[in-house]
């Protein structure tokens, strides 16, 4: 047997044997724990607490609030934080609102609407805090040139393909005469 046709049937049953490994006597990954109020307390099937109705309250304010952000044109991405006060503590409910907006839009107008949409669904003596920050992809400029690194390492990568290829084949040629032989 050739030194390289035994080289491949040792690939070859190293191969197979890994695949056929069971997945079991791998361990598993950590589960990730998650402390946000969603995970915790957005299963209505729950046993109701006065804490966990309160969540449930929260987090539809904040649904609703971000579902009427994302309508607004400009508008890429929303992530609204109510917070309602305990019944011990008097006051007014918190929201936060993080707003990611399109390049070029009038921030200031979109955080006095984000605002009054945030005084409509918790009311208007809440305390309301927006951030509207841009996005994250800046616009492409069409007639922008393709820059010069690139298209050298584009030619690059072609001319190595080329020669692996035309290496590749010089090695089988040799090869391929003394099988015929």
């Amino acid at each position: 047997m050739h030194r390289l046709g035994l080289l491949r049937w040792i690939a070859l049953g190293l191969l197979v044997s890994g695949c056929s490994a069971s997945r079991t006597d791998r361990p598993s990954p950590a589960v990730a724990a998650t402390t946000d109020k969603a995970a915790l307390f957005g299963d209505p099937s729950l046993v109701p607490t006065r804490r966990g109705e309160r969540a449930r309250e929260e987090l539809g304010q904040a649904d609703a609030i971000t579902r009427a952000l994302t309508v607004l044109p400009p508008v890429q991405q929303a992530h609204v934080d109510v917070e309602l006060p305990d019944r011990a503590k008097r006051g007014p409910p918190r929201v936060l609102a993080v707003i990611r907006v399109d390049h070029g839009s009038d921030r200031a107008a979109l955080q006095d609407r984000a605002e009054r949409i945030a005084s409509t669904v918790a009311g208007p003596d809440a305390t309301i805090e927006a951030l509207v920050v841009p996005g994250e992809t800046a616009p492409v400029d069409p007639a922008a040139p393709t820059p010069w690194p690139l298209l050298l390492g584009v030619l690059g990568l072609g001319y190595f393909a080329g020669m692996l290829v035309e290496r590749a084949r010089r090695v089988r040629r040799p090869g391929a005469r003394r099988r015929a032989r």
